[in-house]
Order: structure tokens, then sequence, then C-alpha cells
């Protein structure tokens, strides 16, 4: 229902490129088959993907500030918050609870498959060094609960980063595993 909704919303748009468009139809159908289980999921993951199609793929700001609208008005139905449409995530994201007190900065860029629980904090460490921060996570990463990411970080591909994990400032190889609480790598796998 929430993607026939959708090719309705953008069947009615000017599209830049029909391949790019089929792409992002594709992608969404299998994003919203991912998070299948809760309506409040699927919500926030439509009210997303508009607006980062307006920023992105089709910059065209009439239809951000419709998607804008739109948003508000799906947030306010699923008593959740989405993020803004001028963070790059990669497709396939995975939200368990929906973006429940979830706060992404705008300097961050996330990869493909990535999984978010809630109370996920991706942020800066210095509000002076606001513009420089960036926050960098690759493909494939898990990311529990009640973690914080603060600072210029980068996260390498296959990285499960356990809940109330802490990192400021740090790089993480490809596929390790962080715990908590003092969010030290715990192994390192070769490839």
């Amino acid at each position: 229902m929430i993607c026939s909704l959708l090719r309705i919303f953008l069947k009615n748009i000017k599209f830049m490129s029909m391949k790019s468009n089929f792409f992002f139809l594709k992608e969404l159908q299998r994003e919203l088959k991912i998070n299948s289980e809760g309506w409040k999921r699927q919500i926030a993951i439509v009210s997303y993907r508009i607006k980062f199609y307006f920023v992105y793929i089709n910059a065209n700001k009439i239809g951000l500030f419709f998607a804008k609208i739109l948003s508000y008005f799906l947030d306010f139905v699923s008593q959740s918050r989405s993020l803004p449409g001028n963070i790059f995530i990669g497709y396939g994201l995975i939200i368990p609870h929906g973006f429940n007190n979830v706060f992404i900065t705008e300097k961050a860029t996330l990869g493909n498959d990535i999984t978010l629980f809630h109370n996920v904090t991706l942020g800066v460490s210095n509000l002076k060094e606001k513009n420089k921060t960036k926050i960098i996570i690759g493909n494939n990463v898990m990311i529990g609960c009640g973690t914080t990411i603060l600072g210029k970080c980068s996260i390498g591909n296959n990285v499960t980063i356990g809940s109330n994990s802490f990192l400021i400032n740090q790089n993480i190889s490809e596929n390790s595993t962080v715990i908590a609480p003092v969010s030290k790598v715990k192994k390192t796998i070769k490839s």
C-alpha cells in the first residue's frame, strides 16, 4: 500500500532520468520488504527516502517542499521522527524500532545494508569543529541500541558495534566487533 502511494506521488513529479527513478523504486521496495514487520518502520523509511530523492536524485525545490510536508504528516501519524533528507544513507537500511531517538548529524555518510537500533547518536564532538567533523560508516554495519559515535570517526565494512558503545574520534577497521563499556575492538577477522 505504501509503495503504491509512493508510485502515485512520484508519477506526478518531473523525473531527472527514468533509470535512476526505476532503481530508486526497486531499492525502496527492497527496504520496505526488509522492514515489513511494522507499519511505523515502513512510514519512517518512506518519509526519509522521499526527502532523500528530492535532495540527491532529483534536485527539485518544489518537490522537496511537498516531500517535507508529507514527511511531517507521516511523522505525526507514526508518532516518530524521520531524518533530514540531506543525510546520505545507502540502500538496504534496516530500522528495527523506527527512527525513535535516532539522531544523525548532516555530516554523516552511511553505506549500504546498515542496521540502526533505537537511541543511536551520530554527532559532533566539538561545536567549534562542526563543519570539519565527518562520520563515515561502511557497508554491512550493525549499530546496537544506545550507541553514541561522536567526532571524526571512520567505521569499516562488516562491523558490529554493540549496545551502549561510545566512540569518539576513532577509526574502526573492517570485519571488527566493538563492545561496551570501554569500546575497544574485541576481534578483527582476517579475510
